[in-house]
């Protein structure tokens, strides 16, 4: 019976103390729930404290380096505006002295006709049409007053000569009629244009000038393909 009773009083033992245990083990296990949702919580604050303070810096480093590009573009264009307006004015320098030296080289070597004069370039328009109004109007008074016939054969040589050989064909073949006088009064145009391309290059020691005029006489040339062309249609 002693046995019995102390095995009874063990037991009951064992399981207040198995009891008291799991008592315990619940209340360490909620105690260390609630300490790591608490030092969850910090740990997250600081982290968002840790994030707002890296992009405040990240912001303020971006501005800073975009202030210090804005302050550097600034300060290399000022200093290339300022090369480029010390350059112009070497340059502009440059040119007044050499067309000073030029000037004073002209009137050292200037030969009977006095100084030489820089001419404008609406002179030389100028110029240009008021030659080719003069033309026009002296090849109406020459077609006024040509008279209509038939031209001997030796002549035929001389249009050829000095107005090319596809022109001299045309009037060959299409001569001017009094009711019709174009090709006469083209003809005319080629001849006043020659021969005063010939007297304007005597006076100029540039061959450019009398080539820019055998140009325009080409020109008036080759335009005898399109007045056969037309010649043609209307015969």
């Amino acid at each position: 019976m002693e046995h019995e009773a102390l095995r009874s009083s063990l037991e009951a033992e064992r399981r207040g103390l198995q009891a008291s245990m799991e008592a315990e083990k619940r209340e360490l296990r909620a105690s260390m729930e609630a300490e790591w949702q608490k030092l969850r919580a910090v740990l997250e604050s600081e982290r968002r404290e840790l994030r707002a303070a890296l992009d405040t810096e990240r912001r303020e480093l971006l501005a800073s380096l975009m202030s210090e590009w804005q302050d550097m573009r600034a300060s290399q264009e000022a200093e290339w505006l300022k090369l480029r307006a010390s350059q112009e004015m070497e340059w502009h320098e440059l040119r007044v002295s050499q067309e000073t030296e030029r000037q004073r080289e002209l009137a050292k070597t200037s030969g009977p006709l006095g100084p030489a004069h820089a001419v404008a370039e609406s002179d030389i328009v100028r110029g240009v049409r008021t030659l080719n109004e003069e033309i026009f109007q002296a090849t109406k008074r020459a077609a006024d007053d040509c008279h209509f016939g038939v031209r001997e054969a030796d002549l035929a040589a001389v249009d050829e000569e000095v107005m090319g050989s596809r022109l001299a064909e045309i009037l060959r073949s299409h001569p001017p009629r009094e009711d019709d006088p174009t090709t006469l009064e083209i003809a005319i145009q080629a001849a006043i244009v020659s021969d005063a391309a010939r007297i304007i290059s005597s006076w100029s020691a540039q061959p450019t000038l009398d080539q820019g005029f055998r140009n325009i006489y080409a020109c008036m040339i080759r335009s005898g393909r399109l007045l056969h062309l037309c010649v043609s249609v209307r015969g």
